[in-house]
């Protein structure tokens, strides 16, 4: 007979693969609907796999993630009615963590690995 329970804490490993979406935009005023009216003036997308600096948050029980601005696009607005808006999504989220599991017929706990990969999250944003 097995039993099964959720694997809770600090990760051992973690492995994270990103895609993000980027559009260089100028706004051209207010639309009469609300908001504003933009032009795009250019977009880019791709896939970030390394050079993602992240570290797990015990509190939130969270991952907090950054990358450098060199993985990017160089877009730059060139005024103050151009804008450059980032999103991004988290490809995939491989967290490892090593358990003790009891071994009845040596009579000791044994580390073992547990591996737990999730794909296709939304990204929280905090500032």
């Amino acid at each position: 007979m097995a039993s099964y329970g959720a694997t809770t804490g600090k990760p051992a490993e973690i492995e994270l693969v990103l895609s993000y979406e980027q559009e260089h935009y100028r706004i051209l005023g207010p639309n009469p609907t609300g908001g504003w009216r933009t032009e795009t003036i250019a977009r880019k997308s791709g896939t970030i796999r390394q050079g993602i600096d992240n570290r797990y948050d015990e509190q939130r029980q969270s991952i907090n993630f950054m990358i450098g601005k060199s993985q990017l696009s160089d877009f730059t607005p060139q005024s103050d009615y151009e804008r450059v808006e980032t999103r991004y999504r988290v490809k995939s989220l491989s967290l490892t963590f090593t358990v003790d599991v009891w071994q009845r017929y040596a009579e000791q706990y044994e580390g073992q690995e547990v591996n737990h990969i999730m794909e296709d999250l939304d990204v929280e944003w905090q500032r």
